[in-house]
């Protein structure tokens, strides 16, 4: 498992945008699957995606009728864009969508072939390993995450006497780890660049050394809670190709919860190489990473112990979220404080009927961010995204500053397909002399999109938002209607 992309994840890095989906009793959502020119894809699978690996029996996935349409059941009361199914048909590669930003569409891009050949540490072939896809980032999405464990198992194919095996359907370029589980071997993980024009790739396992964890929290076991490992912090990532052409393993993936005495073994892949945990309370929230020094593993069990949460540390705070007009209290807002430097470190709360949320933080600075907004309001902040928190108990914050919304919608010419398979715009906004931020609107297939800004702002820049990065600037065309183009 790779900690550091999965993690941009699951912190909470991606854009909140207007259109999410209403956290009512309504539980059931409409998606739809095309292929890169917009035809209707029959007959994919989607699966839901537990970002934890928790459910050994997935649940069946949904199948797309012959409008490439299916129908899903999501959790309102999930945190947002934690709905996520991974969608596959055989000639395709894998595809993924988030349920909570309506309207729910998902391009699939062709997949190939690509051959593997499983060698033991001594170069031997190893007959019966089973080869699977790991983790896959998406085009249409800005999220890198594992191939849920039904659908890898079932793409996934077994090694002939010879040592080869064949995976069909992948699409090289948003492969990131290939896993590999042998007898004696455990489940392995290796890392290259898939995207090369190699048809085929040998994969050499490592013998694995068993390494015991003992798992605390104020020196008693920490039983509810979880370790996710998956290789080491600088080794892991972006594995190259040795000069014999064999790509070595990386690490083993385990997905382990402690036992009544916070004991955790791991038959580890990694000799020689530090260890990176990733750890997760008892209510799958990620608190951090351990650091296992090689060195230090021996008879005894390595000691690692788990952080507090804020809620036992953290000093009692508030604030109130208000109009920015009227200066009057809004209400049922969602808001997060996460720390700069430990983007683990998060706090949420919920305004009440006065505006009011009380927190528990640290002294320093902490950045706000908008996770749902009030009905009639728009996710964008007017006051200041960072608040500084002193060493007070009960102090009272800068009050949050929102606004209510207004929709902007126009159309894309000129662009290509590429940027039309975008699903974010990114509008910059501007309200009088000293206020501006961004906003993030929906790009629909026929190149249609919508945004809601600052009731009383005026958009001054956009650009396409895809993945990670924001690119594809965008020059206006005519403001009535709004019409915009790419150079």
């Amino acid at each position: 498992m790779t900690s550091k992309l999965l993690l941009a994840f699951l912190v909470g890095i991606l854009p909140v945008v207007a259109q999410e989906r209403e956290r009512d009793s309504k539980s059931m959502v409409t998606a739809r699957v095309t292929d890169r020119e917009n035809a209707p894809i029959a007959g994919a699978e989607a699966y839901k995606l537990d970002w934890f690996g928790d459910s050994k029996d997935d649940p069946a996935p949904a199948l797309t009728d012959a409008q490439g349409v299916f129908e899903s059941q999501i959790d309102p009361t999930a945190p947002l864009h934690s709905n996520y199914v991974v969608i596959y048909r055989p000639g395709f590669g894998f595809g993924a969508l988030c349920l909570d930003v309506l309207p729910a569409r998902a391009r699939l891009h062709p997949g190939r072939s690509i051959a593997f050949r499983i060698l033991d540490p001594q170069g031997r072939n190893v007959k019966d390993a089973r080869v699977m896809p790991g983790e896959v980032a998406f085009d249409d999405e800005p999220v890198l995450a594992m191939v849920p464990q039904a659908l890898a198992q079932k793409v996934s194919a077994v090694t002939r006497d010879d040592g080869w095996a064949t995976l069909r359907s992948m699409r090289p370029s948003t492969l990131r780890t290939i896993l590999v589980e042998a007898e004696g071997y455990g489940t392995q993980v290796f890392s290259c660049n898939f995207e090369d024009e190699a048809k085929y790739h040998k994969l050499q396992l490592q013998e694995t050394k068993a390494i015991e964890i003992s798992l605390l929290k104020d020196e008693v076991p920490a039983t509810g809670w979880k370790v996710i490992c998956g290789g080491s912090e600088d080794e892991h990532f972006g594995a190259k190709k040795n000069p014999e052409d064999v790509i070595a393993a990386v690490g083993s993936i385990h997905n382990r919860y402690p036992d009544a005495t916070g004991r955790v073994v791991l038959e580890h892949a990694l000799a020689d190489k530090d260890i990176e945990l990733m750890l997760f309370d008892n209510t799958k929230k990620y608190r951090g990473k351990a650091i296992i020094k090689w060195e230090s593993v021996g008879q005894r069990p390595t000691v690692v112990q788990v952080p507090r949460s804020l809620e036992e540390v953290g000093q009692a705070k508030h604030c109130q979220v208000v109009d920015a007009q009227s200066g009057k209290p809004v209400a049922g807002f969602q808001i997060s404080f996460v720390s700069p430097k430990q983007p683990n470190m998060q706090y949420d709360a919920i305004s009440d009927d006065q505006g009011v949320l009380n927190l528990k933080l640290l002294p320093g600075q902490w950045h706000v961010r908008v996770e749902k907004a009030a009905p009639g309001y728009c996710n964008s902040l007017i006051s200041s995204p960072a608040v500084m928190a002193k060493n007070e108990v009960d102090e009272k914050l800068p009050n949050i500053q929102v606004a209510k919304g207004k929709e902007i919608t126009g159309v894309i010419r000129g662009i290509s397909l590429d940027l039309h398979r975008a699903r974010w715009i990114k509008v910059h906004w501007t309200q009088g002399d000293q206020q501006q931020g961004d906003a993030y609107g929906t790009v629909h297939p026929d190149a249609t999109f919508h945004a809601t800004l600052p009731e009383f702002a005026s958009a001054s820049d956009f650009s396409i938002a895809m993945r990670f990065e924001h690119n594809g600037q965008l020059n206006v065309v005519s403001q009535e209607p709004l019409v915009l183009t790419g150079e």
